[in-house]
């Protein structure tokens, strides 16, 4: 038998036996996109493995039921943290896809006998991580397919779209990274610009080529590093060289950083060393107030000079004490780092204080829909003084994940919101309450943490049960209440379900409704 009890597909959520199929063992998105380099040139990937410790010699007479020969393991090779595979266009005639969905039952007694058959007749197989009927794999396999012609295509329309700019003299940028970036090359300036954010028009100007190696580095395998080693071939053999980082050390503490960053890109300016600007203006002098940047360069910290540092009669060096803090933080700052606190800059301080004081509020787009984004920033919620959770990392996916993993990260995130909006009364969160810190801190770290619907299933109906129905519409009750019950759901968790259910409580939770008395603690009579 190839039945698999108590086991249902990843991909539908039900049973082998709901539909009359047995569960295949199908390869995840990863290992999908791991895999199709090498089936699709007809090359081999897995190789099989006797381990039951006998020849089939020792088997005199056939088996009478569905039972193995050998015992088989699937084996596949990685060298260099590449997957390694093997030439073989004679067993791949006939076959469709490289062998794709030639999938193993995940039934293990059905899975040794079907290695046992392609083992003597030598055909290819794949198997993964994920369980799945015959027709879901294939629907998978087909919608993994469609969006990788997809991408190809959009990156085909942006290369013809960046030749036509280059012929007709129009600058268009390289490409876009993961977190919203852009990167520009001008042909008027050697330079490589990073536009940080498109509200912002916050531009940064890199044009040594040990610094735009560094870049590079950081990027890592995004398809945008592949674009700018193109436009950048120094940095590109500096970077194969391994020789940008000692570069980066030899740098004198005396000279400037390469970057210049400019509120609103109107101007950028070209000062390739800060000594250059320390020249034309006049220097700080102890006891005088100032603006300390950042080493990260997000935050402008009030700070007073206390002692100047000057060689060849230029000034190479301030040490600074910051207001409010012990003098164990006092520092020496390049002169680069210090700028006068006139209105702009402090404007522009407060810019910096308030994107750091949202950057937790931060959601996607899809998120900040939600009744509960609204009500996030008002006063009297149940969480107090705990953290907002960082929406955005939660929602955070790899660019190669599917869209049900998409969808299973947005709903994390959008559990998260609901419970950081609930209104003071609508839980108890007493120090002793249901919903008291130490519990809801261990709920949202399993949020966070949870790598299935069935998980995130079990905590929304954790906090459902502990709102106050006074806080719950009628109507969403008894929307709610006509879902399938809990065991069920839970039991049978799948990544629509548990959208359909948050987007249900997010609409019936009434975050306008407060009563900070109702869970106060009293004191002695």
């Amino acid at each position: 038998s190839t039945r698999c009890r108590g086991m249902l597909c990843d991909l539908c959520g039900l049973s082998d036996a709901a539909l009359g199929s047995p569960l295949l063992r199908v390869p995840n998105m990863l290992e999908w996109y791991e895999l199709m380099p090498h089936v699709t040139r007809n090359r081999r990937v897995f190789l099989l493995a006797d381990v039951s410790g006998h020849s089939v010699e020792a088997a005199e007479e056939p088996p009478t039921k569905l039972k193995a020969k050998k015992d088989m393991v699937a084996v596949k090779i990685m060298i260099g943290g590449e997957l390694f595979s093997c030439a073989d266009e004679d067993h791949f005639e006939g076959i469709t896809d490289g062998g794709m969905m030639e999938c193993l039952p995940r039934n293990e007694e059905g899975c040794q006998y079907e290695l046992n058959v392609r083992d003597e007749a030598n055909l290819p197989f794949v198997t993964g991580s994920l369980s799945a009927h015959q027709c879901c794999a294939v629907s998978a396999h087909t919608a993994r397919k469609e969006r990788v012609v997809s991408e190809h295509k959009a990156k085909r329309e942006v290369a013809v779209e960046q030749d036509a700019g280059i012929l007709c003299g129009r600058t268009l940028s390289l490409g876009r990274d993961s977190g919203g970036r852009t990167y520009w090359k001008f042909n008027a300036d050697k330079a490589l610009f990073v536009c940080v954010s498109d509200d912002t028009k916050i531009w940064h100007r890199y044009f040594d080529a040990e610094v735009i190696a560094s870049i590079l580095h950081g990027l890592g395998k995004e398809p945008i590093a592949v674009e700018i080693k193109q436009a950048f071939p120094e940095a590109a053999r500096l970077l194969r060289g391994r020789k940008w980082s000692q570069m980066l050390l030899k740098r004198q503490f005396s000279k400037g950083s390469n970057l210049q960053v400019v509120a609103g890109a109107s101007k950028i300016e070209n000062n390739k060393d800060t000594t250059q600007e320390d020249d034309q203006d006049e220097p700080y002098q102890a006891g005088e107030e100032v603006l300390v940047e950042s080493k990260c360069g997000q935050m402008l910290w009030d700070g007073k000079v206390i002692a100047v540092s000057q060689k060849d009669e230029k000034v190479n060096g301030y040490r600074v004490s910051y207001k409010g803090w012990s003098s164990r933080f006092d520092e020496w700052v390049g002169p680069f780092r210090v700028v006068e606190p006139i209105e702009n800059n402090i404007s522009i301080q407060q810019d910096m204080v308030q994107e750091l004081r949202n950057h937790s509020l931060t959601a996607p787009d899809v998120l900040k829909r939600m009744i509960a984004k609204k009500h996030l920033n008002s006063k009297d919620r149940a969480r107090n003084r705990a953290k907002i959770p960082e929406f955005a990392d939660v929602a955070k996916v790899p660019p190669s994940a599917s869209s049900g993993e998409q969808a299973f990260a947005l709903a994390k995130a959008a559990l998260l919101m609901i419970e950081a909006a609930l209104p003071h009364g609508a839980i108890d969160n007493s120090p002793t309450g249901a919903w008291r810190p130490g519990y809801a801190a261990e709920w949202r770290k399993a949020v966070q943490k949870a790598t299935g619907p069935f998980t995130v299933m079990a905590c929304a109906f954790m906090l459902e049960e502990n709102i106050d129905p006074e806080w719950m519409d009628p109507h969403a009750i008894h929307l709610l209440s006509s879902l399938p019950q809990r065991w069920k759901s839970i039991r049978e968790a799948n990544v629509s379900g548990l959208c359909l259910r948050i987007a249900m409580l997010d609409q019936g939770v009434q975050y306008t409704t407060v009563d900070r008395l109702k869970y106060a603690s009293k004191g002695r009579k």
